[in-house]
């Protein structure tokens, strides 16, 4: 699978609400938000072994931010990112 289509994946799957690699208290704020529609969703997914050749990246995180905003937004970040 190559990179792009393994984010695009990992996308509609925060989009859908699986927020892959997340403890319980992340997963339970995520929670939250949807219930209050407000704050933000994020979630983790640990990049494939088969797409790491070429990076030391081991994770991706999906941040969909301001969820009261009709202007939300979604970033996808690499932990070299922030």
């Amino acid at each position: 699978m190559e990179r792009q289509a393994w984010l695009a994946e990992c996308l509609a799957r925060h989009d859908n609400g699986d927020w892959g690699d997340l403890d319980h208290d992340d997963r339970a704020a995520n929670q939250l938000a949807i219930r209050r529609h407000e704050g933000r969703l994020l979630s983790r997914f640990v990049v494939p072994e088969s797409l790491t050749a070429d990076t030391d990246e081991d994770a991706v995180w999906i941040i969909t931010d301001d969820l009261d905003d009709p202007d939300t937004a979604t970033t996808i970040l690499w932990p070299s990112d922030y």
